[in-house]
């Protein structure tokens, strides 16, 4: 960029001008030491109102203040410049660049520095070394080549550069324009020039500026507060006051809120003040103003009175009313008692106020009587009942008598002080009390003394002694004494001395009673042991035979003990009615005492088995021959016990054996382990299978239904002639007939003969084949089964045909 505006500069050089435009930087005055302040650079551009579109500043400083930034000047950002930047190119220097627009594009700024205002601002913190007041630090312009200090034209056309140079000193301000050689203070030299151009457009004057340093600033004091009375007649006051500035700075004002010459009305007011300078130096303080009320408000208070003390009270109260007037504010009203206040025995003065609010008051009194006309009240205790001190016949008794008084001040006497000795029984004890007015109250109550602490048995230790003999008890005496603190004692014993004790222990309690019927009690054992032991006896052997039925018997016997004392315990190897077994058995029967002493006593219990076996199940019976036999297997089953053990068991022929027709004995015999023996018979017939009794059995008869002892088959077809084809044809199965009504024909036989004609795996045989023939025929075939459906299920039907 400063390529650029040089370039400008060079081009653009023509004659010279006079200074149309100034440059200045700002002189500051009343600058604290320490602070941080901006130092405007300032444009004055007012007559010609040039428009400018850039410029290239050089700018040195005093090394007592340090260069924190620069920022845009109003002129800049107010018209929306494009283009600013700032760099330290050396020590205390500071390089400044600013541009309208940049590139020409379509956006413009708003307007060109073409009036008066700040270019930029330049931010210093200024060092706190300084130490006089008035101190000046000095900015000023430094050229160090053709280009700095110049500004351009809006479009680049033209360059503007310095015409006069101004150095303040902080005194005073004079030209030091002049031609030298850089680096200078004194303006762009006239060897800035290129070929035969002319002189450049000096058009510009600049000005050095700086910094007024003060070590104190400036400060406004605001007088003290200020307190006046109010005008008379007024609620307020007008007053005057006067700001003194403390401050060698200039252009100082100053502003107060409420200005001075103003009404105050009563009360304190805040007045805010405020001082300033050119550079926007502030400092402020506060004071107030208050205006007092100093007129008393005007107070009506009631007259003095006399009341009575409100009953079972010290006090009373009362209630009352007093007002006041002012003329500024309202008035607040108090009293040293307030109204609805309670007031004790005696005289009060009652201080009535009234303040307004500025704190005037006026004070008036009137008197209050309160008279006490109630007598004390005194609350005696309940009856006190209390027990005996220990080991005396009495008790020393604290007592407290409740007394009230509306006065809070009495006189109580009492028949016998608190703390005193009462003795056992009752005792009235009377109170009165008065108070300092002549009021009286009394009160009684009564003091009973209880003997509540018990005799004293000295009791003796537990004793033991032996039964008295073939007794079990023994007699036994004993003596206890007793003590107590008041009164004879009655001595009591559960068991009297001189008594009969059971054998064992057995608890004596003895109880002291004295007259108030208190008691102690105590105990002891006594303890009888028993030193005689116990006898037993039983009865004799027995012999004898086992019960019916038994492998055994039940067998009594007597048991015989003596024993003085009861509780002994008997132990038997077999109870009484106990079941004794075959055999012969000792019977054991022992006693022990409660005392551990025993006795035993022995016998002996033979029982014998002279019981035979029993048989039963036995009695005679028949059965039919087995198919295919002229006889049969015959089982049987004879019932063989014993009331002890069998030993052997005989049955002859046993059973399941074959019998033949006719009758047969079997013997049944038994014997027991003791040798009882016990026999017996039964018979068994067996009857031949024959169903018409033509003496051939039925499995060999051609024709078992019909008597046929000859057995005649005249067609040699093993059905003989007395049964086969008796009437019709078809009874296959040989149901009974009775021609003409019933033939014996009907489902069953249909059935068979089915099976007979397809079920050839039945190897089923025809009892009667002329039977199966039904059409006569000569064989058994289908027609014959056509036929027999026919004749069972179709009406009319076809008949069988007959027999021949």
């Amino acid at each position: 960029m400063k390529k650029l505006l040089t370039l400008i500069f060079v081009i653009f050089l023509t004659s010279s001008l006079s200074a149309n435009m100034t440059v200045r930087l700002d002189r500051l005055s009343c600058v604290k030491s320490g602070e941080t302040i901006d130092l405007p650079i300032l444009l004055e551009n007012e007559s010609l109102g040039y428009t400018l579109g850039g410029y290239d500043f050089l700018i040195e400083y005093d090394s007592s203040i340090t260069f924190i930034q620069v920022t845009e000047g109003d002129l800049l950002t107010e018209c929306g410049w494009e283009y600013f930047t700032y760099s330290t190119p050396s020590t205390n220097t500071i390089r400044i660049v600013a541009l309208a627009e940049i590139n020409n594009g379509p956006i413009h700024p708003s307007c060109y520095a073409d009036s008066s205002g700040t270019l930029a601002l330049l931010r210093f913190q200024l060092g706190s070394t300084f130490t006089f007041t008035n101190e000046f630090v000095p900015v000023w312009w430094r050229w160090m080549d053709c280009g700095d200090n110049a500004l351009a034209s809006q479009d680049g056309s033209e360059m503007y550069v310095s015409d006069s140079v101004y150095f303040y000193n902080g005194i005073s301000e004079y030209n030091i324009t002049t031609e030298s050689l850089f680096p200078t203070q004194n303006g762009l030299p006239d060897t800035c020039v290129i070929g035969d151009a002319p002189i450049p457009n000096r058009a510009i004057d600049f000005y050095s500026g700086g910094f007024h340093i003060t070590t104190s600033g400036f400060q406004v004091d605001c007088p003290s507060n200020i307190i006046v009375p109010n005008d008379s007649g007024m609620c307020g006051a007008v007053v005057n006051f006067t700001i003194p500035i403390n401050s060698s700075c200039s252009g100082m004002m100053t502003s107060s809120s409420p200005a001075s010459g103003s009404f105050f009305p009563l009360g304190t007011t805040l007045v805010s003040t405020v001082a300033y300078d050119d550079l926007g130096h502030s400092d402020f303080c506060n004071f107030y103003i208050t205006v007092e009320d100093n007129e008393a408000p005007q107070m009506i208070c009631p007259t003095d009175t006399t009341l009575y003390t409100t009953p079972g009270e010290w006090w009373t109260q009362l209630f009352y009313e007093f007002s006041a007037d002012d003329l500024c504010s309202d008035v607040t009203l108090s009293s040293s008692h307030p109204s609805g206040s309670y007031f004790s025995i005696g005289v009060t003065n009652i201080y009535c106020v009234a303040t307004d609010m500025s704190g005037n008051a006026d004070t008036t009194i009137f008197v209050v009587t309160v008279v006490d006309n109630e007598p004390p009240v005194l609350q005696c205790p309940d009856t006190i009942i209390q027990a005996t001190d220990v080991g005396n016949c009495g008790a020393s008794v604290e007592f407290s008598i409740d007394v009230t008084d509306n006065s809070n001040q009495f006189t109580l006497l009492t028949s016998v002080e608190s703390g005193a000795f009462f003795d056992v029984g009752e005792t009235t004890v009377w109170a009165i009390a008065e108070d300092p007015f002549g009021n009286i109250d009394s009160c009684s109550f009564v003091v009973v003394i209880e003997d509540n602490e018990p005799p004293q048995i000295e009791c003796i230790a537990d004793m033991t002694v032996p039964n008295a003999i073939d007794q079990c008890s023994a007699f036994v005496d004993y003596d206890l004494t007793v003590t107590d603190n008041c009164g004879n004692v009655e001595l009591n014993y559960s068991i009297s001395s001189s008594s009969y004790f059971p054998v064992g222990s057995t608890m004596v309690f003895v109880t002291a009673t004295d007259e108030s019927l208190n008691v102690d009690s105590c105990q002891f054992i006594v303890i009888v042991e028993d030193w005689q032991g116990p006898g037993i006896a039983v009865s004799g052997d027995f012999n004898l035979q086992a019960d019916q039925n038994q492998c055994g018997a039940i067998v009594d016997y007597t048991t015989y003990i003596s024993e003085n004392c009861g509780g002994a315990v008997v132990t038997k190897s077999a109870e009484s009615g106990s079941f004794f077994e075959i055999g012969s058995t000792l019977v054991t029967v022992s006693i022990t005492d409660i005392a551990g002493y025993s006795a035993t006593d022995s016998f002996t219990v033979i029982i014998e088995d002279n019981e035979p076996p029993l048989i039963e199940n036995v009695s005679d019976f028949m059965v039919l021959s087995d198919s295919g036999y002229y006889g049969a297997f015959v089982s049987y089953d004879p019932q063989v016990s014993d009331n002890c053990q069998l030993e052997t068991v005989t049955i002859d022929p046993p059973s399941g054996s074959y019998f033949d027709v006719g009758v047969h004995q079997i013997s049944v015999s038994a014997t027991d382990i003791y040798g009882n023996f016990d026999s017996t018979t039964f018979m068994v017939t067996v009857i031949l299978k024959d169903f018409d009794n033509d003496l051939i059995a039925d499995y060999e008869d051609n024709c078992r239904l019909i008597y046929n002892p000859l057995q005649e088959d005249s067609n040699n077809d093993s059905v003989g002639d007395a049964c086969c084809c008796l009437g019709l044809r078809g009874n296959i199965d040989g149901s009974p007939e009775n021609p003409p009504d019933n033939i014996g024909v009907d489902i069953s036989d249909l059935v068979m003969l089915v099976t007979f004609i397809f079920d050839t795996g039945a190897d089923l045989v025809l009892w009667c084949p002329d039977e199966g023939d039904f059409d006569a025929s000569g064989g058994t075939d289908i027609s014959d089964l056509v036929l027999m459906v026919s004749f069972i299920f179709e009406s009319p039907n076809q008949a069988p045909s007959p027999c021949q």
